[in-house]
C-alpha cells in the first residue's frame, strides 16, 4: 500500500510540477488550497490458486482548488511563475496521467476512472472539489505481500493519519 500511495503522490508533483501538496488521512480546516487530499482508499484482497493473490484498490481523491480563476482553453503562467488551471484541465490531466503509472514495487493501471464535481450546497457556494474515483488492480504473492506490509492492513490503517506525502516521497529519492 505504501508503495501505491508514494507512486500516486509522485506522479501527482510530476503532473502538477509539485506546486500543489498532497494530503493523505485528514485534510484539517484552513489548509492552504489548491491542493489534493486522499481519504483512506478500500482495499480488497482475493486469494487464488497457488499462492497468488489479486488487490484491488478504490481510489478516491479531492481536488480542492480554493480560489482557482476559471480560465480558456490552455493554463497560462501566473505572476509568480506557476501554471495556473481550470478546474475541467486540472481533471483532463488527472485522467490521462493517472490512467497509469508505476512505483518502486510495480506498476498500477487503473480503470473505471471518473472525474466529477462533489461537495457544496446550495448554501455553501464555493466549497465544492474536484473527486476523481477509480480502481487500481495488481496481482502478488502471499510472500510478496507479507514482506510488502500488505497483510497488515489495520497496522496500514492506522498510519493514514494526517501528513504530507509529497515530503516523504521527496526524502526516500
Amino acid at each position: 500500500m505504501r508503495d501505491f500511495l508514494q507512486a500516486l503522490a509522485k506522479r501527482l508533483s510530476q503532473l502538477f510540477e509539485e506546486q500543489w501538496p498532497v494530503y493523505l488521512g485528514r485534510l484539517w480546516q484552513g489548509e492552504k488550497t489548491p491542493c489534493f487530499y486522499l481519504p483512506p482508499p478500500e482495499l480488497q484482497r482475493r486469494l487464488l490458486p497457488c499462492g497468488r493473490v489479486r488487490r484491488e484498490i478504490a481510489l478516491e481523491l479531492h481536488f480542492y482548488a480554493g480560489k482557482l480563476p476559471k480560465l480558456g482553453e490552455s493554463g497560462e503562467p501566473s505572476q509568480n511563475g506557476e501554471l495556473v488551471l481550470s478546474r475541467e484541465q486540472v481533471a483532463e490531466k488527472l485522467l490521462r496521467g493517472l490512467a497509469a503509472f508505476a512505483g518502486g514495487q510495480r506498476a498500477y493501471r487503473g480503470w473505471d476512472l471518473r472525474c466529477d464535481v462533489a461537495g457544496g450546497a446550495a448554501n455553501q457556494p464555493g466549497r465544492e472539489y474536484l473527486r476523481l474515483r477509480g480502481r487500481y488492480v495488481f496481482y502478488t504473492t502471499m510472500e510478496l505481500e507479507a514482506a510488502d506490509g500488505l497483510s497488515d492492513w489495520p497496522e496500514a490503517a492506522e498510519l493514514m493519519s494526517y501528513f504530507n506525502i509529497n515530503t516523504e516521497v521527496k526524502e526516500e529519492e
